[in-house]
């Protein structure tokens, strides 16, 4: 609660004055821009205090019940876009204010159904315990530090595209991130059932049994993102159309960078679960947040000097995306003991192939199909 309502006061002050007097928008939406932030800013505080409840569900393995849960809250957000063609107000900010509705009665019934069944979510109550504090304070602040790192990447391009190309540029990346997202949550959701049980087997000092759960579940999550990302990657054009209808033209450009910025960014995904089941982050953190921060000035320095192609900062996002991971896996080789060339073999190398071939296949193979919607299903089953 006091990390939400730092992040609270400092987004508040920092937000409003950017948006106000930097962004470029046009002077007849300020306002409806100006309540957006303040229902986004709600809605994160939210977030960010549910984090113990989420954590006790996936502490507990109880996957069905996280599962249903999220479920119930995308089919909520999916119903809030499917209602707003038909409502008269002002859908942008209305569309704000739904999600909060949504994220406060999500957060709720996280928090019902933990204190109904876990004893110690059943009373809480403010203490001060100097040893776990400390490691606790630790451990969330250096992943706090991730976390911000990857959202001001994303959101940090955003507004350097609003400086220098407008709004038009801030919408085709919006469509971006949410293709990116989707499939970010896609392999995340995968790693996400394995983790408790890589924390029991660090306490345990399984060492051989831990790596040999992060060799398979990166072996066979990349398989399954295979699945999913190379129609999805092929068919862009398509799928844009039929999702959105018209988008500006540099959209599948721009998702089709950041699809290959999350391919590369997997392969040491599964791995910062044993930096974080050892509390060992503050070196890989420090490390990979500079890079991952870094394509923020370096964007912006670029642009500066040729302000023409608004691809120029995915670019040097996927450039970071390789520096990240080969850094995460230099670090994890000192740090944890890792065998990285045994790890790329096993876990990144068969994918690797099959995806190649696969998508060399399917480019051949869909360029002689006349039909846009069979081409995608014959290209999913191949």
């Amino acid at each position: 609660m006091i990390i939400g309502i730092l992040l609270f006061i400092l987004i508040e002050i920092g937000g409003v004055y950017f948006l106000n007097f930097k962004m470029n928008i046009p002077e007849s939406r300020m306002q409806a821009a100006n309540w957006v932030l303040q229902f986004s800013i709600l809605s994160f505080l939210i977030s960010i205090v549910s984090i113990p409840y989420n954590s006790v569900l996936i502490a507990h393995e109880k996957m069905d019940v996280y599962a249903c849960f999220s479920i119930i809250e995308f089919s909520l957000k999916l119903f809030v876009a499917l209602l707003l063609p038909v409502l008269l107000f002002d859908r942008l900010v209305l569309y704000s204010i739904l999600i909060f509705i949504v994220t406060v009665f999500i957060r709720a019934i996280y928090q019902v159904y933990c204190r109904s069944h876990f004893a110690e979510c059943k009373s809480i109550k403010l203490c001060i315990e100097r040893k776990m504090g400390k490691d606790v304070f630790s451990y969330s602040g250096w992943n706090m530090i991730g976390s911000l790192a990857t959202i001001s990447r994303q959101q940090g391009i955003n507004i350097i595209q609003n400086l220098f190309f407008g709004t038009i540029i801030n919408a085709a990346h919006s469509v971006a991130i949410q293709v990116a997202s989707a499939l970010t949550q896609f392999t995340n959701n995968i790693f996400l059932a394995t983790r408790p049980s890589i924390t029991k087997l660090y306490a345990q000092g399984k060492t051989d049994e831990i790596w040999k759960l992060v060799f398979y579940s990166t072996k066979y999550t990349l398989y399954l993102f295979t699945l999913v990302v190379i129609p999805v990657y092929i068919e862009m054009p398509m799928i844009l159309h039929m999702w959105l209808g018209d988008v500006p033209g540099i959209t599948i450009a721009i998702t089709r960078l950041m699809i290959v910025s999350i391919s590369v960014e997997i392969v040491c995904a599964q791995i910062f679960a044993v930096f974080q089941a050892a509390n060992m982050l503050k070196k890989v953190q420090l490390l990979s947040c500079s890079i991952i921060l870094s394509v923020l000035p370096v964007s912006y320095f670029i642009l500066k000097v040729n302000s023409e192609n608004p691809l120029l900062p995915y670019i040097i996002s996927l450039i970071a995306s390789f520096l990240f991971t080969s850094t995460t896996l230099i670090v994890a080789k000192f740090e944890l003991k890792l065998k990285v060339v045994n790890y790329l073999c096993v876990s990144i190398l068969s994918p690797l192939c099959i995806a190649s071939l696969i998508f060399l296949l399917s480019v051949v193979f869909v360029l002689g199909l006349s039909s846009l919607l069979l081409d995608y299903f014959i290209l999913f089953f191949l």
